[in-house]
């Protein structure tokens, strides 16, 4: 069996309105939880009783990147503004044509500046957070001859 996986190298983060964001230097991907819903009756004695609920939360995604004074910032990136998030991810398997994607609609709750240090890259975050009106959505890779 071959080898498969992806190191996240060659990630592009891209935002309908704002173009790509350039230089990432780490991308938390979101994580989909729902609720439990508790159907405890009065007469249990031992466990709680737990049924999955109907709505998952469709998360955010929080990128760390290169703080690039002509893209970054106010002017840069646009706070509060609908718009669609994609991320396309590098091709993980040798013979397959398309990337896999992970896209959604939201908009950038929060824009942090971060520090600045001595012998350190200034970075600044970037979270977006899905609204769950469209996807959050998988898109796998095309599959091709491994």
């Amino acid at each position: 069996m071959a080898c498969v996986g992806s190191t996240g190298q060659g990630l592009v983060l891209e935002l309908s309105e704002d173009g790509i964001i350039a230089n990432i230097r780490s991308l938390q991907l979101p994580e989909w939880m729902g609720e439990s819903v508790d159907f405890t009756g009065i007469d249990k004695v031992d466990f709680r009783c737990k049924k999955p609920g109907n709505i998952a939360e469709p998360g955010e995604i929080v990128a760390e990147v290169f703080l690039d004074g002509t893209k970054l910032g106010p002017e840069g990136v646009t706070m509060w503004l609908m718009q669609t998030a994609t991320i396309t991810f590098p091709i993980t398997n040798n013979g397959n044509t398309t990337e896999a994607t992970l896209s959604g609609s939201g908009f950038i709750r929060a824009f942090g500046f971060g520090s600045a240090s001595v012998n350190e890259p200034m970075v600044a975050t970037i979270t977006f957070a899905y609204d769950g009106e469209t996807g959050p959505l998988v898109t796998p890779e095309a599959i091709g001859t491994p």
